[in-house]
């Protein structure tokens, strides 16, 4: 994208602070506020845990622990960064079409349509060149 938009130099870098900001912010909030809980209560969640897609309860918090673990961790370093981001974004229109029913008036509806507003737009607009993406030349339309 930066290919197509033109920016002096201290404008590109503020851009890449934002961008780096705004990715290990929302990474570490759904790390901390989801994955770690998977990650000590898996057990205990694997009783009670929905089963939105039909798949049973172990595939489905599988791909939850997935994303929001293994997903989070990458979307913080910028690894694989649009793969992490497809497969955050994937979890959270689950979360929040099928199991909170697109409904707006509850916090974890809200949340989870915020949280996937956010990783969309990362995901078009990409890592940035503060990640690791850019550090091993992973992600080349996006960092030229």
């Amino acid at each position: 994208m930066w290919n197509k938009i033109r920016y002096n130099t201290k404008d590109r870098y503020r851009i890449d602070g934002l961008i780096f900001s705004l990715r290990t912010g929302i990474a570490l909030l759904i790390f901390l506020n989801h994955g770690v809980e998977k990650i000590v209560d898996f057990n205990a969640m694997l009783i009670t845990f929905p089963d939105p897609l039909g798949i049973g309860k172990l595939p489905s918090l599988l791909f939850a622990f997935m994303a929001d673990v293994v997903g989070s961790v990458f979307l913080f370093l910028g690894l694989l960064f649009r793969w992490s981001a497809l497969l955050i974004a994937s979890n959270l229109l689950v979360a929040f079409f099928i199991v909170n029913k697109a409904n707006l008036m509850e916090i974890h509806g809200e949340l989870a349509l915020l949280y996937l507003i956010i990783i969309l737009f990362l995901f078009f607009f990409g890592p940035g060149n503060m990640s690791l993406d850019s550090v091993l030349k992973i992600s080349h339309r996006n960092n030229k």
